[in-house]
């Protein structure tokens, strides 16, 4: 190029456009020797026009900077003499945006000043006043830049962070100062909002020698003169450059010599950070209004498990793995409280002029800890504090005023601290513990453990007695328990990866029922420890000796076994717990590591369970740790009380326990029948392996059973590769009772048989976990299967599998409806939670697939009748007829002499939803009269409450409907003039009942329509805070049966005036499932460029159809609403729609296609089923 320019420059000197293309190309040089050679030519380069500079070709050359400060020290007589001295100033200092270049600058000017005494240095003085401006303005307004350019062109974080830094370096300790510019009291320049300023000083132990290393650095301004490394003498360490990998998070320093292993060095970096201006992982800002005066103030806080993590506020090694002491300094609005993981040391006022209104608090140093666990908060806080009975101050803080609602996350936080201490024998570490709640909380989970100072959500925390259910007493109950068990398992002990999170989530998700029921014994029913003898039964030598249980764990137990095994069972879902695979924090590591974890405890027993985590953190404690290290100690602590497993050798835990974490999936134990013989076998619940990842393990598990019977209860290992059989006998026998292991039983009829006698003969001999397992394991076994056809194909098809007697041929190996809805004779005398939670699924099932029909009160329960002939089906031009009723063919259909009537005529349509509705009555009999609008303080049994009457009243229930009316009475004339909302007007009802009886109410004295809007109105003016009853009166107002007032409804919600959840409630409370879609069609422009969006409303309107009033059968149903979707599709309304909203519709067409699919499949047997029992 060179050459190609001097000839060019020589022989065609005009083309100047060609030979400045050159001199560019050029300029991108990366060789030092080839841009000294350039820099000449470019000193005495033709410039035809003002517009061509050639000088600036570097600026956009990196390198060009500092080999031009060399050229000008070596050649400045050169430079002036060229007549483009300002040129060449103005080029090399194009980039130049931080104060060291200043000093940078002035140095120049002080050696060429010493070594060219005839320079003029006028000019390049009046050059340094240009410099200071552009890095005065770069100081300014760059981070508000570079925050954007992150926003925009950078990934937020990782889950985790795919690239691990190498363990040639270890660090020791850090010293941290962090001073957060956010809306506040203090001053500060605008261009610094939402950004921080940060320093760190980390010692560094050497571990492996190497010239080059990585550091965690994401969304963090750094300047190389922002670094600086000393060895442990102070003696300053050189480094060639920085490269940052914006993808990985990571940042590279590469040094000038070699660093030597064990030895130590230190690493102080200053960068500028940024803060997210709302909930985030991260550093970010919350908002809060204070309830005594309406005014609004910002919280900063940090939550560095996930995202951007830690390295997004300093420069750290960002991995679990590199525990070291954290020493922290905050400097913040002097008005503000400042907290961290340790207790404070000082706070110091700045009373400078530069520094109005800020302080400055220092806290002490910490244990060795991971770097995601270190956390700060600012705000205007307050608290509730007390000292724990092992020794630990414990503070609760909130904004102003909310403080006074931490009673109960106080007392929970103490005694969790108590309970972990003495369970484990083994104090907390830290003096105190701090629970920061927060007003807005990005974490699905609700808080986050950091040690010593928990953040969470208001809600995870705060109760507001005169509003609170049941349900907000289990949340903090769940919540703030969990993130102290954290303190132990994941804070003193991590998991040395985050594919071992669950011995960090597992055991906190665990152990926080054991530690919720340790602070609240009253409350045994929700959650409650058992501890268990060992016995040796006499009638098999190859049971090995067993745990019987004492007691049984309650609600909470069942509930986390439960949501596991469902989430598990889907395909979609279904995953290890010990796996690499991202997102990390699914439901695996907690509810199914804590399932698992509760099977082991079962299977070895409490006492040695305890042994062995004592073990685990006598030798473990702040360090990291995997899975083969707690196994090895829960091992030793079994050996200790000579535990033998399934292969007649002492037990190894790990083996045990590897198939449970480390493949998808879990175990269905088979029971099946022949000739009086039960034989047992084991298989994945999704059966097929093809859809699962590779395993290890060829999904095989070793199964802790436990078999309980009328004379008590044995256990043993069952194996992949046992054979298992026993006489089926006359009595029943029930595996897996108290729903202690992590897999689900089917029982062929012969075995489920006896134990059906015994639940309607005597319910109360089988704990209530046992029977609540009995519901989900049929449920999921029943919903598990598929049929190999759909309604769009022949529907001859159809007929035939209804009408076949092998209808379960059809389904993978599962079991029909009867067997699930048959629960209903015995669940009529059940009183206690968990079992009605089971077969809520049910309940909810049935009124979803079946709304919409009519309620015909001329056909009732005892007056049907039934077509000759299963179901005799007579087709005429493509639809399902019949005669009319007279004309049906009658016939006595079961045993239990009951006449049924299943037609399709359009006089009677269907007498479901009737007997569905008394269906679901009778299963509520025995807990709606004992419980329902009692005034329980048991939360079982409030929660229970809260189901029975919405059940009840839902369903039309004569006496439900009554008491609702007598209540809302009441509250109509109690809280007429109420200007402090309803608690305390409305105290005589509980708040697990109250949507209950504003519903209900309503519905039946619609004059106190005006009042429950006037007390929604003033709660949503004054309730900053918290349900109350803002949403139980939104859902009230939906209740309503005046057609009007629903519109006058829907046009609010459609107007923003309503929040969009309205829409859900007004769609639950309409029997006739066209009120949204016939508002949407006549009010369709309103509609799409209303405030909720599309898809939310037309979800609402339409997502459940399945069947229409007058509608033949279900083919028509189908018919009727496609065609309805069709016509509306076909119009000039239609044209209102964007791309996505026409997906939106044609994505809900499908969906009410599978639920017609779904009532073709199931209909008649659910009918069948619910008539016989």
């Amino acid at each position: 190029l060179l050459k190609l320019y001097r000839h060019q420059v020589a022989n065609d000197p005009y083309f100047y456009q060609e030979y400045h293309a050159m001199l560019a190309g050029m300029a991108c040089t990366q060789s030092v020797q080839d841009m000294n050679t350039l820099i000449p030519e470019l000193l005495r380069a033709n410039q035809p026009e003002l517009s061509y500079a050639p000088l600036m070709y570097l600026t956009k050359n990196p390198l060009a900077s500092d080999v031009m400060v060399d050229y000008l020290r070596n050649h400045a007589m050169d430079v002036f003499a060229s007549y483009r001295f300002t040129d060449f100033l103005v080029a090399m200092t194009t980039t130049w945006q931080t104060p060291a270049r200043v000093v940078q600058y002035d140095k120049l000017g002080e050696y060429l000043s010493e070594t060219y005494p005839s320079l003029p240095m006028g000019l390049f003085h009046v050059h340094r006043m240009s410099l200071r401006g552009q890095v005065a303005w770069s100081m300014s307004y760059f981070p508000d830049i570079a925050h954007i350019f992150y926003d925009k062109f950078v990934k937020k974080g990782d889950e985790p962070w795919e690239q691990r830094l190498p363990i040639d370096l270890m660090p020791l300790k850090y010293n941290a100062f962090i001073q957060p510019y956010f809306v506040s009291s203090s001053e500060y320049e605008w261009p610094k909002n939402m950004t921080f300023d940060s320093i760190v000083n980390i010692t560094i132990n050497v571990v492996k020698s190497t010239s080059v290393f990585n550091i965690s650095v994401h969304r963090l301004l750094i300047t190389p003169a922002d670094v600086i490394l000393k060895d442990d003498v102070g003696g300053l360490i050189g480094y060639s450059k920085l490269v940052k990998d914006y993808e990985n998070g990571v940042m590279t320093i590469y040094m000038n010599s070699t660093l030597r292993p064990g030895s130590t060095f230190s690493l102080q970096i200053k960068s500028v950070g940024f803060i997210f201006d709302g909930p985030s992982e991260g550093v970010y800002t919350n908002f809060n209004y204070f309830e005594f005066n309406g005014k609004t103030a910002w919280i900063l806080s940090t939550d560095m498990e996930a995202g951007p993590g830690l390295r997004s506020l300093v420069p750290c090694f960002d991995e679990p793995y590199f525990k070291a002491k954290w020493q922290i300094s905050i400097k913040h609005p002097a008005d503000m409280i400042a907290l961290s993981n340790t207790i404070h040391t000082s706070s110091i006022a700045d009373r400078s002029d530069d520094n109005v209104g800020w302080a400055t608090t220092s806290f002490s140093e910490t244990p060795l800890m991971s770097s995601y666990l270190v956390a700060l908060a600012v705000g205007h806080f307050a608290s509730l504090e007390k000292v724990s009975e092992t020794g630990v101050l414990v503070r609760v803080w909130a904004w102003t005023g909310m403080e006074r609602y931490a009673e109960m996350g106080l007392n929970l936080a103490a005694g969790s601290i108590d309970y972990m201490a003495r369970f484990l024998d083994m104090p907390s570490i830290l003096p105190k513990i701090d629970l920061v709640t927060l007003p807005q909380y990005t974490g699905g989970a609700g808080a986050m453990e950091n040690w010593g100072m928990i953040c969470a959500s208001y809600k995870a925390v705060l109760i507001d007695p005169l509003y609170a259910t049941a349900l907000d007493y289990s949340y903090v109950a769940r919540v703030t328990p969990h993130e102290v068990v954290h303190q132990w398992f994941g804070d003193l002990i991590t998991a040395d990866w985050w594919s071992l999170i669950f011995l960090n989530e597992a055991f906190a998700q665990y152990y926080y029922s054991d530690a919720a029921n340790y602070t609240y014994p009253q409350q045994y029913k929700y959650a409650v420890s058992f501890f268990l003898v060992n016995v040796m039964p006499s009638d098999s030598s190859k049971i090995k000796p067993i745990c019987q249980r004492l007691s049984h764990s309650k609600f909470v137990r069942f509930w986390l076994a439960d949501y596991a095994l469902t989430k598990d069972g889907q395909i979609t879902e279904t995953r290890p717990i010990i796996t690499d695979r991202k997102p990390i924090f699914t439901y695996a590591p907690y509810y199914k590591g804590a399932s698992v974890l509760y099977m082991l405890n079962n299977a070895i027993g409490v006492p040695v369970m305890q042994e062995g985590l004592r073990i685990y953190f006598k030798e473990n404690a702040k360090k990291t740790t995997t899975e083969t290290v707690l196994w090895e100690a829960i091992t030793r602590a079994a050996a200790s009380h000579g535990l033998i497993g399934w292969d007649n050798e002492a037990l190894n835990v790990q083996n045990l326990m590897d198939p449970w974490t480390k493949q998808e999936n879990f175990p269905v134990l088979k029971l099946t029948t022949s000739s009086g013989i039960v034989t047992y076998t084991q298989e994945p619940f999704i059966r097929n392996l093809s859809a699962l990842a590779p395993s290890d393990y060829g999904y095989k598990w070793t199964i802790p059973v436990h078999s309980q019977t009328s004379s008590g209860e044995v256990f043993r290992y069952f194996t992949a590769s046992d054979s298992w059989t026993r006489a089926l006998g006359s009595s029943w026998q029930i595996e897996n009772p108290g729903s202690v292991g992590c897999y689900r039983v089917w029982y062929d009829e012969d075995t489920w048989a006896p134990i059906h006698v015994q639940l309607n003969r005597d319910h109360t001999v089988i704990d209530e976990l046992t029977r609540a397992q009995f519901i989900s394991d049929a449920f999921e076994l029943r919903k598990s299967l598929h049929f190999p056809f759909f309604w769009s194909t022949a529907i001859k098809s159809l007929v035939n599998i209804l009408r076949s007697e092998a209808l379960c041929n059809f389904r993978r190996g599962s079991l029909p409806w009867s067997r699930v809805l048959q629960f209903v004779t015995y669940l009529s005398k059940e009183e206690e939670y968990a079992p009605h939670v089971a077969f809520q699924r049910v309940r909810d099932q049935l009124l979803r697939a079946f709304k919409g029909t009519a309620d015909i009160s001329v056909i009732q329960v005892n007056e049907l009748y039934m077509i000759s002939g299963n179901l005799t089906l007579i087709y005429a031009n493509g639809y399902m007829i019949t005669s009319n009723c007279d004309r049906a063919q009658r016939e006595l259909v079961g045993e239990v002499g009951i006449k049924q009537c299943i037609f399709f005529c359009e006089q009677c349509v269907t007498c479901f939803t009737s007997c569905a509705k008394k269906f679901i009555q009778r299963s509520f009999d025995t807990a709606y009269r004992n419980v329902g609008w009692a005034n329980n303080t048991d939360w079982s049994m409030a929660a229970l409450a809260t189901l029975a009457t919405d059940g009840m009243c839902r369903t039309g229930h004569a006496a439900c409907l009554a008491d609702t009316k007598a209540l809302f009475s009441d509250f109509l004339t109690n809280c007429e003039y109420s200007t402090t909302g309803t608690g305390l007007c409305n105290s005589d009802v509980r708040p697990d009942v109250r949507r209950t009886q504003y519903c209900y109410g309503l519905a039946q004295l619609p004059k106190g329509f005006e009042l429950v809007k006037k007390l929604y109105d003033w709660f949503t003016e004054n309730s900053y805070y918290f349900s109350r009853d803002t949403d139980n009166l939104l859902n009230a107002l939906a209740c309503t049966k005046e057609r009007a007032l629903i519109n006058d409804l829907i046009a609010s919600a459609v107007a923003g005036k309503y929040p969009d959840t309205i829409l859900s409630y007004i769609a639950l409370h309409d029997d006739t499932d066209h009120i949204l879609w016939q508002y949407f069609v006549e009010h369709t422009a309103d509609v799409v460029y209303g405030v909720p969006s599309f898809t939310t409303y037309l979800t609402a309107a339409i997502s459940t159809w399945n069947r229409a009033e007058r509608i033949d059968e279900v083919l028509r149903y189908f018919h009727f609403f496609c065609c309805v979707i069709n016509k509306f599709l076909g119009t000039s309304n239609a044209e209102l729609l964007s791309n996505d909203d026409w997906q939106v519709v044609q994505n809900l067409k499908t969906e009410i296609e599978q639920n017609i699919d779904w009532l073709a499949a199931n209909r008649d047997e659910i009918i069948l089923s619910i008539i016989t029992f």
